[in-house]
């Protein structure tokens, strides 16, 4: 079932992002550290499965690097699930006006981090159709004429760029929301696809945060993800309202 936006306007941008700042400000040491704890895992995973990809392509100890390889990617996955799940909890709490400790960041939820996955894959499944009618068409048209075998591309490129505005509370809808794949997308577009150009802007500003936190090297990073995910919640919070639908916080006796 289609989540219904409860305040179907657009996003106040300054609003979320100054909520944003409150929140992460409620507890900076809990979502920095955190922050470094999950991230850490994520990219300790990717570098114990890109050892095991390069042993693989070496053709050396083949059993030890597939294991390498797979255990490597089963710990990046999880982590960067972990790590997003968390950092929504923090914000979801800090955004009601309490201070999120360390360890409800860290607590593990399995339902959740599997309706994010299930909701990352679909939308990965969707690019993968995009791509391939894109390619498909470019090369169709090449054929015919080799300047037209731009049109399939850029007009994949506006897609992609479509999909990535119109889902961009996906995170949260994922988390919070406590729906399946396909409706957490559906909810995702009819929230932001009649407000699309304030979804565009409020994407922008946000991957300038991520930019300025990658230019800041890990400091900065450490600040600027749950700057981003409190940011996030708090538009979701804005459109769907303050419910705890999936019970996120049900663990601490809210309902």
């Amino acid at each position: 079932m289609t989540l219904p936006a409860l305040h179907p306007g657009p996003i106040q941008i300054r609003r979320a992002l100054d909520e944003g700042w409150r929140c992460f400000r409620l507890a900076p040491w809990s979502f920095v550290g955190f922050t470094l704890l999950a991230g850490g895992t994520t990219v300790l995973g990717q570098k114990l499965h890109g050892i095991g990809a390069d042993a693989l392509a070496a053709g050396e100890a083949v059993p030890l690097a597939l294991l390498a390889s797979a255990a490597g990617l089963t710990l990046g996955l999880a982590g960067s699930l972990w790590l997003n799940v968390g950092l929504v909890r923090g914000a979801w709490i800090g955004l009601a006006g309490e201070r999120p400790r360390f360890g409800d960041l860290a607590r593990w939820d399995g339902r959740a981090m599997l309706r994010l996955l299930l909701l990352v894959l679909l939308l990965l499944l969707i690019n993968v159709l995009v791509l391939v009618i894109a390619g498909l068409g470019s090369g169709l048209l090449t054929l015919v004429q080799p300047l037209l075998g731009l049109l399939p591309a850029l007009a994949g490129g506006a897609v992609f760029l479509y999909i990535a505005v119109n889902q961009l509370l996906h995170l949260p809808l994922a988390v919070l929301a406590g729906t399946g794949p396909v409706d957490s997308f559906r909810s995702g577009r009819v929230a932001i696809d009649p407000h699309w150009g304030r979804g565009l802007a409020f994407s922008l500003v946000l991957g300038l945060i991520l930019l300025a936190g990658v230019l800041a090297l890990l400091a900065g990073l450490l600040v600027a993800l749950p700057l981003v995910n409190c940011s996030l919640a708090a538009a979701y919070r804005q459109l769907f309202g303050p419910e705890d639908r999936a019970g996120l916080l049900s663990y601490r006796g809210q309902p």
